[in-house]
């Protein structure tokens, strides 16, 4: 990415985020010199002219991000007074990029394979701890023996069984 302002190369991790702008550390920072840069109040008698001069029109219409004139149409943000164009470039929420999106992807199982599944759900055994006949596909095996969901359990609580 570059600087907004001086357009060197900067890393993700040097920049600084004013708005959508990426800003060097250097430029970033006079950036927030001059806005903070305001001249400090006189205290001026009342009925007496005020001894400092106060600044013409033309040099307070300027755009704190662009630095170009901002003509009779400003807007205050803060300490920050910015022309519209700025305005609205930080204030507007970019467009979403719009990745297209990928075809799900099918699974296809083949008879053969429904066949296989269905055969293994059809497979009966006999539960070695309590004798009840199940389905091969829900027992728990332990060794070379197939046991009911209950009496596996049953085994992991008392070790003695």
């Amino acid at each position: 990415m570059e600087c907004h302002n001086c357009k060197k190369r900067i890393n993700e991790s040097e920049s600084k985020h004013v708005g959508p702008w990426h800003f060097c550390s250097g430029c970033f920072n006079a950036f927030m010199k001059k806005t903070e840069a305001k001249p400090k109040p006189v205290d001026v008698p009342p009925g007496k002219a005020s001894a400092v001069p106060s600044p013409r029109i033309d040099d307070k219409k300027k755009c704190a991000l662009c630095e170009e004139g901002i003509g009779d149409d400003p807007v205050k943000m803060g300490l920050l007074t910015v022309c519209r164009a700025c305005y609205q470039e930080l204030i507007t929420r970019p467009e979403p990029v719009k990745q297209p999106a990928a075809p799900p992807e099918e699974t296809v199982v083949s008879q053969e394979e429904t066949q296989d599944i269905a055969s293994q759900y059809r497979k009966m055994t006999e539960c070695h701890g309590c004798g009840r006949t199940i389905h091969q596909v829900g027992a728990k095996v332990r060794g070379d023996h197939f046991y009911c969901p209950d009496c596996f359990y049953a085994k992991d609580r008392h070790p003695s069984n």
